[in-house]
């Protein structure tokens, strides 16, 4: 059981180092923004914010409105995606 957890975190990881990478590539090389990123990349420059604050934002807010459509489903657990998102976006 505890390797199969150690291999689900493994390759959650890497998956997030793949998107963060991805995203940040995007957005420095100028050849336009993918989904997840265009909203907080269009808030950033309206605001003049750096885009991993908005994208830290906008992540935080969408994991608040994640807690609440889960309702009494949601664990608290699912809070451990904030830390994430800060480490990710910084």
């Amino acid at each position: 059981m505890k390797k199969q957890w150690a291999w689900r975190i493994l390759f959650y990881l890497i998956g997030v180092n793949c998107m963060a990478l991805g995203t940040t590539l995007n957005s420095k090389t100028g050849l336009g923004l993918g989904t997840v990123t265009s909203t907080p990349y269009a808030i950033a420059c309206w605001l003049g914010m750096r885009l991993s604050t908005v994208v830290l934002i906008f992540y935080s807010l969408m994991i608040g409105i994640q807690f609440l459509i889960k309702g009494k489903r949601r664990l608290w657990r699912d809070l451990l995606q904030l830390p994430t998102s800060l480490l990710f976006s910084a």
